[in-house]
């Protein structure tokens, strides 16, 4: 049995030093996070690790929606 590890950073949100853990995506973030999606759907995701930060649990709950 092969294990494959993909790493994705999160997609893209708009810079504030004072709101780092809350930044959400930006309307480019959701559409790199669809692309992502995308990419990703013909492979067999078991797990997804992400940081708090809201911008990368909004990137990983894209992937998640497609293989449950």
């Amino acid at each position: 049995m092969n294990t494959e590890v993909y790493f994705v950073r999160h997609a893209h949100s708009l810079f504030s030093l004072e709101h780092e853990e809350t930044r959400e995506l930006s309307e480019q973030g959701w559409k790199d996070a669809k692309r992502i999606t995308e990419i990703l759907i013909k492979e067999n995701i078991e797990h997804i690790i992400s940081s708090s930060y809201v911008r990368a649990r909004q990137t990983g709950r894209r992937v998640i929606k497609i293989h449950r």
